[in-house]
């Protein structure tokens, strides 16, 4: 690819750093991963897991600023960007840079040096944020005679001496207006579209004709008159065909402004080819370097036992610390020692005993009831007790329940063993 511009070069030049950056993170990944697994032969699967997420965490973010290299990704417009960053506007897939307005001619706090008629002059009023300022208009002051103070030294005390703009019906053409917030000083004059406080760039020679409070009555042009109780000088003067800065208020445009551009291009002729493989940290890799860097993670991580998904473990495996284990519920589930050395404990059932619920079973009678079983034919061999409480309401115990002698007369609470013989067969002992 050819760049045509320099800007395209701004613009392409993070974009190859941050593919560099990509490629030295997948190294670095790679080099961490060895490093982790040397060092934690015991490491769970979730601390594999985390740092394998981690890492690919990082490179997304990477692989997102290459992908989408741009400083704001929305529908609305960013608040208070910086010169020169990109947005792209989501909705209309367009893409804009923010630049000073072009046609504003003047940016900054100094005084421009030139005023050519119509110049539009933005004063920025905060070094910590330049969005804050001021607009001034080069205007062509007219048929004006007024009192004007010709230099404005900070000696001169104003009219008005305020942040905020004074009212309308409070000033006369010729007033000054100290404006605090700024640290400015403005005339009151009229010029081609009203009356404006303006910034004047007149000489600054005079002597004062008039020492009074009071305006003097028809003052001829160029007199002087030192206003006793303001302690203000001004200077009676016909500002024609002269031009000065114009504060104004309501200009209506942005001192900074999104202009549309166009994302250049990388045209190439065809795919570069990369056949050599990286020795030094800025080094291209291919894309081959790559899936092995990534078929490489996946190896280290391919033989570790998930959380989730049904697995095979092959081999011994030695666990440091105990395993939690819930009672278990069907024939091929786990149990620990405790549920094995009490063989789980004392069941309570009904007169109807389900034998897959425990071994040891405990049985009060309400009513009168025959003793039944359920679910023995496959525990042949199994064993336990069958506590019965008000054993006065046993009626029978049903088949396959065997006693080796008839049993009679039950009452109170009655302890039987039993061990199934047979699918047909439960021999039960009365103790």
């Amino acid at each position: 690819m050819q760049l045509t511009s320099v800007e395209e070069y701004k613009f392409l030049s993070p974009i190859a750093q941050d593919i560099q950056a990509i490629r030295l993170k997948l190294n670095g990944i790679m080099d961490e991963l060895e490093a982790f697994i040397d060092e934690k032969k015991d490491a769970t699967i979730q601390e594999y897991k985390d740092l394998v997420e981690q890492k690919i965490e990082e490179l997304r973010k990477l692989y997102d600023r290459v992908v989408n290299p741009f400083d704001y990704s929305s529908d609305l417009e960013p608040y208070k960007p910086n010169l020169g960053e990109i947005w792209f506007k989501k909705d209309t897939a367009e893409i804009y840079i923010y630049k000073e307005n072009p046609d504003i001619a003047h940016f900054g706090k100094e005084t421009p040096k030139t005023s050519n008629t119509g110049d539009i002059w933005f004063k920025n009023t905060n070094d910590e944020d330049f969005h804050e300022g001021q607009f001034y208009v080069a205007e062509q002051v007219v048929e004006g005679k007024a009192w004007i103070d010709p230099t404005l030294p900070a000696t001169f005390k104003a009219k008005f001496n305020q942040s905020e703009q004074p009212k309308d019906d409070e000033v006369e053409l010729g007033d000054i207006w100290y404006r605090s917030d700024t640290k400015e000083y403005l005339v009151y004059v009229k010029t081609t579209s009203g009356n404006f406080w303006a910034n004047p760039q007149i000489p600054s020679t005079f002597s004062a004709k008039f020492n009074t409070e009071e305006k003097p009555q028809d003052p001829n042009l160029g007199d002087v008159w030192y206003k006793s109780d303001t302690k203000e000088y001004l200077v009676y003067t016909r500002v024609t065909d002269t031009n000065t800065w114009v504060l104004k208020t309501d200009l209506g445009i942005k001192a900074y402004i999104w202009q549309k551009t166009n994302r250049p291009e990388t045209n190439y002729n065809e795919p570069p080819s990369i056949e050599k493989e990286p020795t030094k940290p800025t080094d291209a890799v291919n894309k081959k370097y790559i899936d092995d860097l990534i078929n490489s993670i996946n190896d280290e991580i391919e033989n570790k036992v998930g959380l989730e998904g049904n697995e095979t473990i092959d081999g011994i495996k030695t666990f440091k610390k105990e395993i939690v284990i819930n009672d278990p519920k069907a024939d091929n589930q786990a149990a620990t020692k405790k549920y094995t050395d009490h063989q789980g404990g004392l069941v309570a059932s009904t007169a109807a005993i389900d034998f897959r619920k425990g071994v040891h079973f405990n049985i009060t009678l309400s009513a009168k009831s025959a003793i039944s079983v359920a679910n023995w034919g496959s525990l042949i061999g199994k064993s336990g007790t069958i506590t019965i409480n008000n054993a006065n309401n046993i009626t029978a115990f049903n088949t396959p329940f065997k006693f080796r002698a008839t049993q009679s007369n039950f009452s109170g609470t009655e302890i039987f063993a039993y061990f199934v013989v047979s699918s047909s067969h439960i021999r039960l002992v009365r103790s």
